[in-house]
């Protein structure tokens, strides 16, 4: 089982590295500055870090406690800041059907505020609001690679990247919740969610790949063509054998007409 350290903790032990270590060098130069007291600043400190920590921490699953709810058949339970659909469309289009974008992950409650980073991106006819904080969605919500919301909703993944609460940033580890199906209407089954997953594995890759291709534009030209020149101005093994065994000037002013005719 691998091993995983919270980011919090591991924020904790630097700083105290660092209040250790500066009562070091305070002691090595035999400064006060760091002991105005005769007391460790490194113990003085330690339980207003400790208050941060709990501040950071607890504040943020209360914040979350006391948010909207979103809940999906896939057992999955989590916050957000509004249940307000960041996009809707009315019309779909082969092979998929209107569909509404949702950001999850985060939460606002008494002027608190933590940015939603992840997306849900599901059959319009699956969502139910419950009342003002509880948000239904009546399916199985598949977690695919946040950086595929490109490929399969261009439009929506500019809103998710941009909306003033959004904190999704579509590189690897952010998770993207999809579904095409709708089991509060019948169409939900073992078929059907294996045709799911091949229409992401698709469709998605594929689309994102072309489209940050377009975007790159004559960049990506310029970093083809730069691969390109420095793969043929890499020495082969023989000659870095030649070079170390001290060429002769033929050999050189071969490699160095070489060289000028690729420049």
């Amino acid at each position: 089982m691998k091993l995983v350290i919270p980011r919090v903790y591991l924020w904790l032990i630097l700083t105290l590295s660092i209040l250790i270590g500066l009562r070091v060098a305070a002691d090595s130069v035999q400064s006060t500055w760091a002991d105005p007291i005769g007391i460790p600043i490194a113990l003085i400190l330690l339980p207003w870090g400790f208050v941060a920590w709990a501040l950071v921490v607890y504040g943020t699953l209360w914040t979350r406690a006391k948010s909207p709810i979103v809940l999906t058949e896939s057992q999955m339970r989590n916050s957000a800041n509004s249940l307000t659909p960041l996009g809707e469309t009315t019309l779909g289009g082969d092979p998929f059907p209107p569909m509404s974008l949702y950001l999850v992950g985060g939460g606002a409650y008494a002027g608190f505020a933590i940015s939603d980073k992840e997306p849900l991106l599901v059959r319009n006819s699956a969502v139910e609001k419950l009342n003002r904080k509880t948000l239904l969605v009546y399916a199985p919500t598949q977690p695919v690679r946040g950086e595929y919301l490109s490929g399969l909703a261009a439009a929506e993944h500019d809103q998710a990247v941009r909306a003033s609460f959004s904190g999704f940033a579509p590189k690897a580890g952010s998770l993207l919740h999809y579904s095409l199906l709708d089991s509060l209407h019948g169409m939900d089954s073992q078929k059907l969610r294996a045709e799911q997953a091949y229409i992401i594995d698709k469709h998605a890759p594929l689309m994102t790949a072309t489209r940050n291709w377009v975007h790159e534009g004559p960049k990506r030209f310029i970093k083809e063509m730069r691969a390109l020149a420095l793969a043929m101005r890499r020495d082969s093994p023989r000659e870095k054998v030649g070079k170390f065994f001290s060429p002769s000037n033929e050999q050189k002013a071969a490699q160095d007409a070489e060289r000028e005719r690729i420049q």
